[in-house]
């Protein structure tokens, strides 16, 4: 049996009352977001499952998988010292560094870890060679909302630009662009709206301009790409983690492709990164390009394979997580 975790099961801990909390303002972003397409996933392929079961019906013969949740993670480990479950894997929400939560992810328990894209792979690898065996690639999918009412390419050339942790100084000067070329610009914070209100912001846009430091894989972005919105990505190139300096050539957008969108690297090029990408407009298929690799089914196929295991039926024990 294929159990699935999200959070702790001792619910008078923090991380249990922050998981509920989440499923119950609908900010599902990061870990539930790909809970939420694994499950949906696993029932197109009619794949047996269980999201987060109670701890004490777990069998010898389960295999369990921890998306997200330090002490989820924790607990897990404990039970297959004891031999409660057959096999462990974790991924791609627990920890940021190798060496945090007693170097977790070390733990001979974690069979296999799933990563989101190569760089967190390749961060892992720079500590302990064990991480290039132990870690294995797979990016979550996300849920076709279908065909646009509207063709994106018939839209006015209006622009949603989403900022995540980036500088003000640049968001500053992309906003002064915005304005000088009179782009309607509708503007949104992570951390500071739902997930309708992203949805709703992408059914009227023609584009998004993306600003965030680092992604290890960047939902937001596949969301945008699946409803046909192309992206002008910022893409600084390194991410900076408690004195360590990570170099990624994609790792603003790592499945970021010709298809898609485009990148610029500072507010100095922005220009005419944008006039450039006006240009191109209708060239861009960002939805043609998400729907050969990263729907739920095939992203949950993938990740069968990944975890060597198949199955049958569905079942499950609690309510999966809803939104996304």
């Amino acid at each position: 049996m294929l159990n699935i975790y999200t959070h702790t099961k001792k619910i008078f801990s923090k991380e249990y009352l922050k998981y509920t909390l989440a499923k119950f303002t609908g900010r599902n972003r990061g870990p539930l977001a790909v809970a939420n397409s694994l499950v949906r996933g696993l029932k197109e392929l009619n794949v047996e499952y269980r999201i987060n079961p109670r701890y004490s019906t777990l069998k010898a013969t389960d295999v369990v998988h921890v998306i997200s949740g330090i002490q989820a993670a924790k607990d897990l480990i404990a039970l297959r010292k004891k031999g409660r479950i057959k096999r462990l894997t974790a991924g791609p929400n627990l920890t940021l560094a190798p060496h945090e939560e007693n170097s977790l992810y070390m733990s001979p328990e974690i069979e296999k870890i799933l990563f989101p894209s190569e760089w967190p792979k390749n961060y892992f690898v720079e500590f302990d060679k064990i991480f290039n065996e132990k870690i294995d690639i797979w990016p979550a999918g996300v849920k076709d909302p279908g065909t646009p009412k509207k063709p994106v390419k018939s839209r006015d050339f209006t622009c949603l630009l989403y900022i995540k942790n980036s500088p003000i100084e640049l968001i500053k000067k992309i906003q002064d662009v915005l304005l000088d070329k009179k782009i309607p610009t509708t503007i949104l914070e992570y951390g500071k709206f739902n997930q309708k209100e992203f949805f709703s912001a992408l059914e009227k846009v023609a584009f998004m301009i993306y600003v965030s430091p680092t992604e290890s894989q960047g939902l937001a972005l596949h969301e945008a790409w699946m409803r046909d919105i192309p992206t002008l990505v910022w893409n600084r190139g390194y991410w900076e983690y408690k004195g360590h300096t990570v170099y990624f050539d994609k790792i603003s957008a790592p499945y970021l492709t010709p298809a898609c969108g485009i990148f610029f690297k500072n507010s100095h090029e922005f220009r005419d990164m944008l006039e450039y990408f006006h240009k191109i407009r209708d060239h861009f298929e960002p939805r043609a390009y998400n729907l050969s690799k990263f729907t739920d089914a095939l992203t949950a196929s993938i990740f069968l394979k990944k975890i060597e295991k198949t199955h049958e039926k569905i079942t499950t024990e609690d309510n999966p997580p809803t939104g996304n």
